[in-house]
């Protein structure tokens, strides 16, 4: 049994452990001694600092083998031992812990260092044309950047030499995954591709206007879209246009197969056909309202953004502008609630760019 000298006063442990500044005389004389009727083992146990020792797993330890023999032995063999005394031999043990436990961690193996993996084929080819260059075969061809989206880049090339047979270079466009975006996955790359190869052939079943993508057979192994080039936009002013855009959307729902019908994805050719030019690479089930929620209104906002910018150093009004983009949305949605669409989304678009209260 252990038994501590009594005392008006109690010990904190934790300022004591910690209060190493003073020399052991002044801190044997600046703190009393232990004084409580509780055994001095379970005071012990339950101080943060050492309760560790208590839960390591080994054998439990006993007042024997926690504190020193003292050197004091009353004939009833109860001991008296100071705050210093004591504290000084929790650190013994303390410290012989953190020895064991070091010389441990010295036989472990080493941590290799960590490997930066090697570019991809995809990446390989994405820096290869931010360079200008793009390598097929024994031929090279000179290569500019013509825009950038969100998942591939596009390349106008330059320079006669004809990479497609019977198409001048002036009518094509390569397409390729942007390496330095946020979005891009070298292992998910070709999943990607997978999916708007489909949605393009899903587009020409259903009669949809589409620009070639002339190596359609090859490009998974070519790693790029080779597609024909369609300069011109859609004019909001034009009603003919703007009919064909609604029928895109109208086929979309109609069949619930998405289409990215944003503003840029949209494209005149010469005889005033509109165009699609991009494909969806991450499908989904139109039945998952929120994704077609998502997805309706992101490419409505390309539309309402078109419309304001179109009319934002024309002379009409606040007011005026965005009832025009508002009767450009009611347009070019017209007749979809009875395929789930809501004219709630319209608004939402709409009041993305027109926020301002009157």
């Amino acid at each position: 049994m252990i038994k501590a000298v009594n005392s008006p006063k109690k010990i904190d442990m934790d300022i004591f452990l910690q209060n190493k500044s003073c020399s052991p005389r002044k801190r044997e004389n600046s703190f009393p001694l232990i004084s409580s009727d509780e055994p001095l083992l379970k005071k012990l146990r339950s101080h943060e600092g050492i309760s560790s020792l208590f839960n390591s797993g080994k054998e439990k330890p006993t007042c024997s083998n926690i504190i020193l023999q003292p050197n004091r032995v009353i004939e009833r063999k109860e001991y008296t031992l100071t705050i210093l005394e004591i504290a000084n031999q929790f650190r013994k043990i303390i410290m012989s812990n953190l020895l064991c436990v070091k010389a441990k961690q010295s036989t472990l193996p080493a941590t290799p260092c960590k490997k930066r993996n090697s570019p991809g084929e995809y990446e390989k080819l994405f820096w290869s044309s931010e360079k200008g260059c793009l390598v097929k075969g024994k031929e090279s061809f000179s290569l500019t950047r013509f825009a950038k989206g969100s998942f591939m880049n596009a390349y106008k090339f330059n320079g006669l030499t004809t990479i497609q047979n019977g198409v001048s270079n002036d009518k094509l466009l390569i397409k390729l995954y942007a390496a330095d975006s946020k979005s891009f996955n070298e292992v998910k790359a070709p999943v990607y591709m997978q999916n708007s190869i489909n949605n393009y052939h899903e587009a020409v079943r259903l009669g949809l206007s589409v620009s070639t993508i002339y190596n359609i057979e090859t490009a998974l192994t070519d790693k790029y879209f080779l597609v024909e080039f369609i300069p011109a936009e859609v004019d909001l002013g034009n009603e003919h246009h703007l009919k064909q855009v609604q029928h895109f959307i109208k086929v979309s729902y109609e069949n619930k197969i998405p289409f990215d019908l944003s503003f840029s994805n949209l494209r005149v050719k010469e005889d005033g056909t509109v165009t699609l030019i991009d494909f969806v690479e991450k499908p989904f089930n139109f039945t998952e309202n929120y994704k077609l929620l998502d997805f309706t209104i992101t490419y409505l906002k390309s539309w309402v953004k078109s419309a304001r910018d179109l009319t934002m150093n024309s002379n009409l009004s606040y007011e005026n502008r965005k009832e025009l983009a508002r009767q450009l949305l009611s347009l070019l949605t017209e007749d979809l609630e009875v395929h789930g669409f809501s004219p709630q989304w319209s608004q939402q678009a709409l009041s993305e760019y027109f926020f301002q209260i009157s």
